[in-house]
C-alpha cells in the first residue's frame, strides 16, 4: 500500500491559471490545470486517509471543481497521487469526477512513456474512501508534468491503442459503456496490431436465455440486460482462461432474434502469439479478472466524450442489427443501460493501472451533441419509422 513520506499535507501552490472558485478567499488553494474542473495540490502525508479527508474538505469549498489530485513523492522514485472526486451523479450520462481523471491518466502518452522509463510493477488503484482513490504514477511528477499528462489524455481517436501487449498469447479486455465503439475498434484492431493475429471473442454469446428464471431484473421488473448476472460469467471466464492456456475452446452461439442459445457450440482457436480480444461491457468483470490471475492480460476501456452520442449510436445499431424500435431502445437505456453503466461498467476504471492498462476515446462523424431531451423528442417523432443518423442531425 503506497504512502506519502512526510507529515505536512496540503501545500500552498501558486495557480497556473485562473480557477473558478466558490469564493475569492479560496483562490490560492488549487493549481487549476488545462483540464476543466480538475485541480492539483502538491502534498505529502504519511497517512493517506488523513490526506484524503483534507482533499475532500477542500473540494467541497469549490463547487465548480469536479475533482482534485493531491500528489507527492513516494520515497521510491515514483509519485503517489490521491484522486478525489465528487459523489457520482447516477443520472449523469458521461464520465465525471474521479472516473474522468482516471480515464485521462490511463490514456495519456506521457504517463505511458514514463512507465516504460521507470522500473515499476503492476498496481491497481485502491480506495482510500468512498470518494478518493490512491494510485502510483511512475517516476517523479511535478505540477507541470502532471498537467501535461492530464492534457494529453482522452484525446479522440488516438492513432494507437495506447497499451503495450506482452509477447505470447494475451487477452485484451475491451470494456466500456454501450455504444462507445468497442466493436468498431475491435474490427480495426488487426490493422493497429499488424505484427500479431487478432482473434475476437464475442462475449454477448454468453447471455442467458431470456426466459431463464435467474435473469436479473430491475426494481420495475424489466430484464436487467446491463447486469453481469444476465450472462454466464463463470462459463465465459473459464473459456477465456482455457483459450490462453491451451489455445482452443468450444464457445456458445446466442441468437438475439429468438433470445436463446443455439444448439451446439463453435470452436475458437488462438495461436501461440495471438491476441484474444474480449468485446463486452463486462470485459473486466471481477470473475474474469479472477480467472485470468497469473495469465497475461491487459485492460482497455473505450468511451466517448458525451454519453448522448452513445445513446444515438445504440438506437441506430439496435434497429439495424437486432430489429429493435427506437422507442424500445430509448426506454431500455433509461431503465437498464444507464443504471448498469453506473453500477457495473464505470467502476472498471478503478481496477485499472494507468501505467499498464489504457483508455481509448472514440469519436464518430455522427456525434451531433444532442441533449437527452432532444433525443427523446426525435425518437417520439419517429414512431415506427426506421431510425438513422440522419434523423438525429
Amino acid at each position: 500500500m503506497p504512502t506519502m513520506q512526510v507529515t505536512a499535507c496540503l501545500s500552498q501552490p501558486v495557480p497556473i491559471r485562473a480557477p473558478r472558485p466558490a469564493s475569492p478567499a479560496n483562490v490560492d488553494r488549487f493549481v487549476p490545470t488545462v483540464v476543466d474542473d480538475v485541480g492539483l495540490i502538491p502534498m505529502s502525508c504519511a497517512d493517506p486517509v488523513q490526506a484524503a479527508g483534507q482533499l475532500e474538505r477542500q473540494l467541497m469549498q469549490w463547487p465548480a471543481m469536479q475533482a482534485v489530485i493531491g500528489f507527492g513523492p513516494d520515497g521510491q522514485g515514483n509519485t503517489t497521487a490521491l484522486v478525489t472526486g465528487r459523489p457520482e451523479d447516477t443520472t449523469a450520462v458521461s464520465l465525471q469526477g474521479m472516473h474522468k481523471v482516471l480515464a485521462r491518466l490511463a490514456s495519456s502518452p506521457e504517463l505511458k512513456m514514463s512507465a516504460q522509463i521507470h522500473n515499476v510493477t503492476y498496481q491497481q488503484p485502491w480506495r482510500v474512501s468512498a470518494d478518493t482513490v490512491s494510485l502510483r504514477l511512475p517516476g517523479d511528477f511535478d505540477t507541470d508534468k502532471l498537467t501535461r499528462t492530464l492534457q494529453g489524455g482522452f484525446q479522440p481517436n488516438p492513432p494507437s491503442l495506447g497499451v503495450t501487449l506482452p509477447p505470447g498469447r494475451v487477452a485484451l479486455l475491451v470494456g466500456g459503456p454501450s455504444g462507445a465503439g468497442k466493436t468498431t475498434l475491435a474490427e480495426r484492431m488487426q490493422a493497429m496490431l499488424p505484427e500479431r493475429k487478432v482473434v475476437t471473442l464475442q462475449c454477448d454469446m454468453y447471455y442467458r436465455n431470456w426466459e431463464d428464471p435467474e435473469y436479473p431484473r430491475t426494481p420495475a421488473g424489466t430484464k436487467f440486460w446491463d447486469n453481469p448476472a444476465a450472462m454466464h460469467m463463470d462459463e465465459l471466464s473459464r473459456d477465456i482462461a482455457t483459450l490462453l492456456r491451451t489455445g482452443k475452446a468450444e464457445v456458445p452461439v446466442f441468437d438475439f432474434s429468438t433470445g436463446k442459445r443455439q444448439p451446439g457450440k463453435k470452436t475458437v482457436e488462438i495461436g501461440p502469439d495471438d491476441v484474444l480480444v474480449l468485446d463486452s461491457i463486462f470485459a473486466t468483470d471481477p470473475k474474469i479478472l479472477g480467472a485470468l490471475e497469473g495469465l497475461p492480460h491487459v485492460s482497455l476501456f473505450v468511451d466517448t466524450e458525451k454519453g448522448e452520442d452513445r445513446l444515438v449510436r445504440r438506437i441506430v445499431r439496435d434497429y439495424e442489427h437486432r430489429g429493435a424500435a427506437a422507442q424500445f431502445t430509448f426506454d431500455c437505456w433509461k431503465e437498464t443501460t444507464l443504471p448498469g453503466e453506473v453500477q457495473f461498467v464505470r467502476p472498471a476504471l478503478l481496477k485499472m493501472d494507468p501505467a499498464f492498462d489504457g483508455v481509448y476515446r472514440s469519436q464518430m462523424p455522427q456525434d451531433k451533441g444532442l441533449s437527452v431531451d432532444e433525443i427523446a423528442r426525435r425518437v417520439g417523432s419517429l414512431g415506427d419509422r426506421e431510425p438513422s443518423y440522419e434523423a438525429f442531425r
